[in-house]
């Protein structure tokens, strides 16, 4: 897989997350695979890095500052346990910030060039290529399951929320067998009025009553 950075890693994952500590009003869309094909060994992970699973379209008026971009959470409820998802927004690459108004940004190569297809004729796009912005880690278990998963995933960035859904089929993997794909894309618009710890606790919440 082009530059897609695999690593093998146990059941404990330690992410750098920034959270929000001021939210101010943004407007998006997110432009995100509806759909994912992963193949993953007992035990190990995928990691994007220079390739993202996303791209973020500014659709205010005014930029979308780093402060809530770098910012945003992510709130993730899995349909089965064997496989759980992470998405972050890398502080890694501070460039990625600002984006202005109808500006699209994430890192797209050759091989999620999918993501650029929803794109719309008036958006202008700034490749980061190589750099990792809208990431996620995709972690196994020590099971042996295999078969579809949906991952209903919520957003926040300032006020803006957005919901998504990923449905997932999933293979069993040797020991070093990973592979990963975006077969169709997605676009979703934000909605505002909820603050972030609001939203956290409604995914508790939904986590529940599945």
């Amino acid at each position: 897989m082009n530059r897609i950075a695999v690593f093998i890693i146990g059941l404990a994952i330690g992410c750098t997350c920034v959270f929000a500590t001021a939210a101010s009003a943004t407007t998006f869309d997110l432009i995100y695979p509806n759909l994912m094909n992963v193949t993953l060994p007992q035990g190990g992970g995928i990691t994007l890095d220079g390739a993202d699973f996303a791209l973020l379209v500014n659709k205010g008026t005014a930029d979308i500052e780093a402060a809530d971009f770098f910012g945003a959470t992510f709130t993730v409820v899995p349909s089965r346990s064997e496989i759980a998802l992470y998405p972050f927004i890398s502080s890694s690459y501070p460039a990625a910030a600002p984006v202005h108004p109808n500006e699209a940004v994430g890192s797209v190569i050759a091989w999620n060039a999918i993501l650029e297809s929803l794109i719309l004729p008036d958006e202008t796009f700034r490749n980061t290529a190589r750099n990792q912005v809208l990431a996620f880690t995709i972690q196994r278990g020590f099971n042996s399951y295999a078969g579809p998963i949906v991952f209903d995933v919520t957003m926040t960035m300032g006020h803006a929320v957005v919901h998504f859904a990923i449905s997932t089929n999933v293979a069993l993997g040797d020991q070093g067998q990973y592979a990963l794909s975006f077969p169709t894309v997605a676009r979703v618009s934000s909605t505002t009025g909820a603050t972030p710890t609001q939203q956290e606790s409604w995914g508790r919440l939904k986590a529940l009553y599945r």
